[in-house]
């Protein structure tokens, strides 16, 4: 864990930049 990241703009259900969709986020909504 790198510690937060801001919500993802393309799906506010997962953490990171929103560079990745959705689907793609791993483990508990987190955007890599």
């Amino acid at each position: 864990n790198k510690g937060n990241k801001p919500n993802s703009i393309v799906c506010a259900d997962c953490d990171g930049n929103g560079a990745k969709l959705c689907t793609q986020c791993e483990g508990s909504g987190v955007n890599t």
